[in-house]
This record gives structure tokens, sequence and C-alpha cells, in this order.
């Protein structure tokens, strides 16, 4: 079993890649914002991402932006490519490889739609002139 994994939790980076229980291909990368999309295109073939089994993705506590991209991209790939989506927190996302197993032994089940988790209330303010 090989899933695609997501994680923008942390501001201005991007853990992404693919795990299975065996092995990791997850690396971190600087992701400025409103990049995400771009930085996929660019570090992963889409037919590898169609092939996955399935999509773990961090839905947080981490900040709006970051977490907002994050969810969104998730739940937009999980529903294109008709795959289960798999949302966790960010301490359950310290082991991928035990997430795997949770998968298998049906311990973690596949969510529809994963609703991010902010750490902070978001700050939208308008500009001060």
């Amino acid at each position: 079993m090989e899933l695609f994994f997501i994680d923008t939790h942390e501001r201005g980076f991007a853990s992404l890649g693919f795990v299975s229980k065996n092995y990791s291909s997850i690396k971190t990368y600087e992701v400025k914002p409103g990049a995400l999309m771009e930085t996929l295109d660019k570090n992963f073939a889409k037919k590898n991402i169609a092939e996955a089994e399935g999509i773990i993705l961090v839905q947080g506590p981490g900040s709006f932006s970051s977490i907002r991209a994050g969810v969104l991209i998730g739940n937009l790939l999980a529903r294109v490519y008709q795959k289960p989506l798999y949302a966790v927190s960010v301490r359950e996302s310290q082991s991928p490889s035990r997430l795997i197993t949770r998968i298998q032994n049906a311990e973690l089940a596949s969510v529809k739609y994963a609703d991010p988790v902010y750490d902070a209330e978001p700050n939208i303010t308008m500009p001060k002139i």
C-alpha cells in the first residue's frame, strides 16, 4: 500500500511524498504563499499521484494560510483522482509508516472531506493606509 502524503502545517514549508509500510520518500520543500500546486507540478508526476492508493493529509493544527492551502489541495486531489483521503493531526503524522498500519487495520478511516484545523483564529484585516 502506497499513499501520497501532504503536510503544510509549518508556514513556508510543505512535506510531500509517498509513504508505504516499509519506506517513505517524504521531502520538505520551501513553498511561497500560493505556490503549493506549483511545487507539486515541479516535483511529482501526475501519473504517480494518480497511482497512489490514497492520500494522507495533515489537517493541522497549523497556520491559517498554510493549512488552508494544504487541505484544499488534499481534498482536490482525493476528489479528482477518486482516492480515499485520510485526515490526520500533526501529532499523528510523526510516524507515516504507522499510519499505513492503522489504515490496514481499519483503525483510521477515510473521510469524504478534511476540515482544516488552525492553531489560532485567522487575522484578516484591511491594510493600513
